[in-house]
């Protein structure tokens, strides 16, 4: 590319997008040092936010959870 195309390029790659419910609450978690830098690691080694990790191990402890004792009511 050069000229006008170049200065117009796409400067985004591409990458998903996350849609986010309206009913997200933010909170705050009491995490022990080494812990919370192990799970930061794995957030850098995934090429994604700490609060998406932390958040698939909440979703996933809930559906093992319910699968094991049974729906939780809401």
């Amino acid at each position: 590319m050069s000229g006008l195309d170049n200065l117009i390029r796409s400067t985004v790659e591409s990458s998903r997008i996350e849609i986010h419910e309206a009913n997200v609450r933010r909170v705050t978690f009491c995490f022990e040092e080494d812990k919370i830098e192990k799970l930061k690691t794995i957030a850098r080694l995934e090429k994604t936010y700490l609060k998406n990790v932390i958040h698939d191990i909440v979703t996933e402890y809930i559906a093992q959870y319910e699968q094991e004792r049974g729906k939780i009511a809401s």
